[in-house]
């Protein structure tokens, strides 16, 4: 943008044919590196220039005394190095900031004694204006990576111990014993390992939660239009979505993650069910066709463990009607916080008008529509949080 603004003045407003801009190198603090040239040659642009009286021509000459040299005609100037044919005249000035030398402002015709006094003048302002925007991205950009490196320095510090309690936990699981014999198993140190591997993987989708909810991140276009703070509700909670396409779950996480929401994804509504025996959710997402079971099987058996739940009996304990059907014939939970996904198109197995009557009230599109998605969450999670 910068580059844009200064391009348009000294075009539009000053009439400067060519120009070059150069900045000292952070890495070499005699080196003259371009920032923004117009109408200038690769090979001229991206020459080496340094900081010195002798053999860097003009522009090196004005970096190292911190003065305004004008060039009336080249043919006569033993400073000149040629670099745009045809040049016959020049103004270069320094871009100081506090009275150090930060760069070099460069113009440049094909006319002899084409700039005045007053020109000069007017250039050496502009150089004013333009040092100091320079200044300021600087401080901007160095601001920038002290953020960035702070953010990640938190996230891998309130990682970084359930990551080592992870490895410790896996080194100590016995499978010297299982490779000298394939018949070893002990279930309790398995349980109690994947308990734990669970446990910690947690704290680190917590710690990267937390940290979100400290900063305000840049937000992509189709969040920007959506206050988080009108979404309270979402913060903390954790959802359950069902779908056979890895990427749809990766979309969920990302849109929902500025809203404080964990999204745990499963690609079967079986894989799905076996989460929900460890862990409970404050909502759940699936797809209307599943690899493995039809949708709405996968929702009556969302809601028997529930129901199962409610009336404190085992997971495991049998259902009446049988597993086909996995439904008591009181439904002992009245509303269950779930929503179906669906394409665009004809619902041929009227999967979405089935689960309305068994009590599905939230139904949203893919690709997902963000404010019908924060919407549909914010009525089943606050319906779920009064029914609880």
């Amino acid at each position: 943008m910068l580059k844009a603004k200064i391009g348009k003045y000294v075009r539009e407003v000053l009439k400067f044919p060519y120009v070059d801009i150069r900045v000292l190198s952070e890495n070499n603090p005699l080196l003259l590196e371009p920032l923004f040239a117009f109408e200038i040659p690769e090979e001229i642009r991206t020459r080496a220039i340094y900081v010195s009286q002798d053999g860097n021509g003009i522009t090196g000459w004005v970096a190292y005394h911190g003065k305004s040299y004008k060039m009336d005609d080249s043919s006569e100037d033993p400073f000149f190095i040629e670099g745009v044919v045809g040049v016959r005249s020049s103004m270069t000035v320094p871009l100081l900031y506090r009275g150090e030398v930060i760069g070099t402002f460069d113009v440049e015709s094909l006319q002899p004694n084409a700039f005045d006094d007053t020109d000069l003048q007017m250039l050496e302002s502009f150089a004013d204006d333009v040092a100091l925007a320079i200044h300021t991205l600087e401080l901007l950009s160095v601001e920038h990576k002290e953020t960035a490196f702070r953010s990640i320095e938190k996230v891998f510090s309130d990682s970084i111990g359930p990551l080592n309690l992870i490895l410790n936990e896996t080194a100590f699981f016995p499978l010297d014993d299982l490779h000298r014999d394939p018949n070893y198993i002990n279930l309790g140190e398995v349980v109690t390992s994947f308990t734990r591997v669970r446990e910690y993987a947690r704290q680190i989708q917590s710690a990267f939660q937390g940290h979100i909810a400290s900063l305000t991140p840049d937000l992509s276009p189709e969040l920007s239009s959506t206050d988080c703070s009108n979404y309270p509700m979402l913060r903390d909670r954790r959802i359950l979505m069902v779908d056979s396409d890895e990427s749809v779950g990766r979309e969920l996480s990302r849109l929902l993650f500025y809203y404080g929401c964990t999204v745990e994804t499963s690609t079967s509504g079986f894989g799905a069910l076996k989460m929900m025996e460890t862990t409970d959710y404050d909502a759940f997402l699936s797809d209307i066709k599943l690899p493995d079971m039809s949708a709405f099987t996968f929702f009556k058996r969302v809601r028997c463990i529930y129901c199962k739940r409610f009336q404190n009996r085992p997971l495991d304990s049998i259902c009446a009607p049988p597993e086909e059907d996995p439904c008591c014939p009181q439904v002992a939970v009245s509303f269950i916080p779930f929503i179906f996904m669906r394409s665009f198109g004809y619902d041929s197995g009227h999967i979405t008008t089935r689960a309305a009557q068994a009590g599905v009230s939230k139904v949203v599109f893919k690709p997902f529509i963000l404010t019908q998605l924060l919407e549909s969450l914010k009525t089943v999670i606050l319906k779920g949080e009064q029914n609880r």
